[in-house]
């Protein structure tokens, strides 16, 4: 098995694949022959649109606190709240007997 550095990374593209695919299947059976009631089709883009719903409800709110969380590190004291630990080894203190 392989294992990601980034499994957040293949979360989104997971993510991007079923919503360009959910999005293209609407686009191309919005126009189909309908039989009626029960049609298989029908139930599926009801499917897709409750998901991309759905993605959208829990996306947003995500999206909208990691855009927070970015703001509050590039206004962030850099004195206070730095990057690099302050280690001995990083401020290059020698700890002899």
């Amino acid at each position: 098995m392989i294992k990601s550095k980034h499994p957040a990374s293949v979360l989104v593209l997971l993510a991007a694949f079923i919503v360009l695919f959910s999005v293209l299947f609407i686009a191309l059976e919005a126009d189909h022959d309908c039989c009626g009631e029960g049609c298989a089709i029908c139930a599926q883009i009801h499917v897709c649109e409750d998901l991309l719903r759905n993605l959208m409800t829990v996306s947003v709110p995500v999206a909208a606190a990691w855009c927070l969380h970015a703001l509050s590190l590039v206004f962030a004291d850099t004195d206070c709240c730095s990057v690099h630990p302050h280690t001995l080894i990083v401020l290059k203190i020698k700890l002899s007997d």
